[in-house]
């Protein structure tokens, strides 16, 4: 697939048909099979497969050897994931296997996962109202229940609404997947998106160790306030991490306390200030301002 700037022919190649395969098919089985076979014949670190995560319907089909319609596709589902992860770590171990959309059903099998559907999209006005935006889907949820899954962002396809939604990302512990106009151009041709990314990746990869490879656990471990910001909790080892944000006000003030942990480090986006206060820290964001504060457990023995 060719990158084309906007406003230039788009290659016909890039408008395809798409539908979801039978899980019973062998057909299909041994196609997705050969898949994994020429990537380990490139060479490449690992192999990805679009819409595998996504609930399947009723299936019709006559010759795939299944009762009319087939009503049980999700167990076969499970087992087709099986089986392609058996498959791909006997020709390479070492290779990484991904599949679209985060799922419970395909959370044991794959490596990372592109997107979660609808994880930045907001129900409500929030940027003319000042309320706090209401998100339409419970990523906190999945991520909660999962904790180890490694999942990208996505639908940040334009210069629009960047630092809401690129703040959203860290705080869920989300890698950043850039599909700039539906993957038809690169990040140059939205200059503010990547100007932040920029920044918000080198803020990710300087707490890696708590925000990616950490244990996401909602709001497990310390406590806030005040409801109007968005906040989470990371930890890895005797360290915690509580990343604050909000986009729908001028300046938010609030407390946090992580009992039986101490302040370390910060670090954060646009305009913040931490105070640390004995047990708790006091935290000022103004708007699209996002803190990340790094905790250490104190031992029983101070």
């Amino acid at each position: 697939m060719l990158f084309r700037k906007r406003g230039a022919e788009i290659d016909a190649g890039m408008h395809k048909s798409f539908a979801l395969a039978c899980p019973y098919s062998r057909e299909w089985m041994d196609i997705l099979k050969r898949y994994v076979d020429t990537a380990v014949e490139l060479g490449v670190d690992g192999v990805f497969f679009d819409q595998i995560g996504i609930p399947e319907l009723p299936c019709f089909g006559k010759n795939h050897g299944h009762p009319i319609p087939a009503t049980d596709s999700r167990a076969v589902r499970i087992s087709q994931m099986k089986e392609i992860r058996e498959y791909l770590r006997a020709r390479d171990p070492e290779m990484s296997f991904g599949v679209e959309c985060a799922t419970n059903f395909t959370s044991p099998f794959a490596d990372y996962f592109h997107s979660f559907p609808g994880w930045n999209i907001a129900a409500n006005d929030w940027a003319n109202t000042g309320e706090k935006p209401k998100l339409t889907s419970f990523i906190e949820l999945f991520r909660y229940t999962f904790p180890e899954a490694l999942i990208s962002d996505r639908e940040i396809r334009d210069d629009t609404d960047i630092e809401r939604r690129v703040n959203l990302a860290l705080l869920r512990g989300l890698v950043s997947d850039v599909e700039v106009h539906r993957c038809r151009t690169l990040i140059d041709e939205t200059p503010v998106y990547k100007a932040y990314l920029t920044r918000a990746n080198r803020l990710r990869n300087k707490y890696r160790r708590l925000i990616l490879n950490g244990r996401f656990q909602d709001t497990d471990g310390a406590s806030c306030d005040n409801s109007e910001f968005s906040w989470a909790v990371f930890t890895a080892g005797d360290e915690l991490a509580v990343i604050a944000t909000q986009s729908h006000r001028s300046e938010l003030n609030g407390v946090i306390e992580v009992p039986g942990y101490e302040l370390t480090d910060h670090d954060g986006l646009g305009e913040f200030s931490v105070r640390p206060e004995q047990t708790k820290t006091r935290i000022s964001l103004m708007q699209h301002g996002l803190v990340v504060m790094i905790y250490k457990r104190v031992s029983e023995a101070e």
